[in-house]
């Protein structure tokens, strides 16, 4: 069993522009074996390239690629190279007490809205455990650095929390939180916001080759300029399943709904967003420490305004090929 769980933990080391919460990553790293060691580290590295079909799209950045496609309605344009790199370290000076550091750089070029991007951030601080409670507490700094086309976006800075607690050999509770406050340097609707993310989540092992964790998240967003508040709530579920020791499937669902506003032609406007996500992947173990994996994204935002009954929705389809490697 543990092996088929060391191969679930390898499998997903790639999130997207930004690590996003409706990947199975943590759900497999979760779900690798239990068995610690003083000093615990890995390092990994993906390599991707995917693609993006968007209909109807609520918004076009670029205003030549919008006349372009005002026939249509239909947009064929994002193609996209990702490089990303991780390392997490963990020192344990005791049974009860640790020391845990996180680093994680991503670049990717876009054939649209931006060409060059950047995102390195990093997190220290200590981990506490306590064995009677089977109950695990970690608390870190974070600091985060955005730039786009070689310019400086956004620096953030905050912290990470977040607690777990076995409840039985299968099934685990986790809890977590995070604030990122981020000063804007390339933007011109703010210069500043705060950024809060909680969830809460239950994961289980459905047998010998199977996972899958449930949650439910909120995430606020306050800006300096007041209409550019939001506030979403949603859900999530993540299943993944090791077909054979080299073939993994797996699949996610997320529900979101996001309440914001804009600035219409002569007043602000109340704008709801109902967000669905489905994720589906496919990996083949070609190595110890490599991965091939192929996976298809469906995105579906529902737009609702105050001023108009006019339905909007932006229909995305994302496929991707790409490699990952653990060292």
């Amino acid at each position: 069993m543990k092996k088929y769980l060391f191969l679930m933990g390898v499998l997903l080391i790639t999130g997207g522009a930004f690590a996003s919460p409706r990947n199975s990553e943590e759900l497999l790293n979760e779900t690798q074996s239990k068995k610690e060691k003083k000093t615990n580290h890995h390092i990994d590295l993906t390599l991707g390239v995917y693609s993006v079909t968007e209909t109807n799209p609520l918004m076009f950045i670029d205003e030549e690629l919008l006349k372009e496609s005002a026939d249509t309605g239909i947009l064929i344009s994002d193609k996209t190279a990702r490089v990303n790199a991780g390392l997490s370290h963990t020192y344990l000076f005791s049974k009860k007490f640790g020391w845990s550091t996180t680093l994680d750089a991503r670049t990717w070029y876009q054939d649209y809205e931006y060409v060059d991007n950047s995102y390195l951030t990093g997190r220290m601080g200590p981990v506490f455990r306590i064995p009677s409670w089977k109950l695990k507490v970690r608390a870190q700094g974070a600091v985060s650095k955005l730039t786009m086309d070689g310019k400086l976006y956004y620096e953030g800075r905050g912290g990470f929390f977040d607690i777990s607690q076995d409840l039985s050999e299968k099934t685990k509770l986790i809890l977590n939180s995070s604030y990122d406050e981020r000063t804007y340097y390339d933007s011109d609707l703010y210069s500043s916001k705060g950024v809060s993310t909680n969830t809460v989540s239950l994961q289980w092992m459905m047998g010998k080759r199977s996972a899958m964790r449930l949650s439910a998240f909120s995430k606020m967003q306050d800006a300096d300029v007041d209409v550019y508040d939001k506030e979403a709530y949603g859900g999530r579920v993540n299943y993944i399943y090791v077909w054979s020791p080299k073939v993994f499937l797996g699949a996610s669902y997320e529900y979101r709904t996001t309440w914001y506003q804009e600035e219409g032609d002569t007043e602000i406007i109340d704008v709801k967003d109902n967000e669905h996500y489905i994720d589906a992947f496919w990996g083949y173990k070609l190595l110890d420490s490599m991965m091939f994996k192929i996976s298809y994204t469906y995105e579906l935002i529902q737009q609702d305004q105050a001023d108009t009954t006019e339905d909007m929705y932006d229909d995305n389809h994302k496929a991707m090929v790409g490699f990952s490697f653990r060292l």
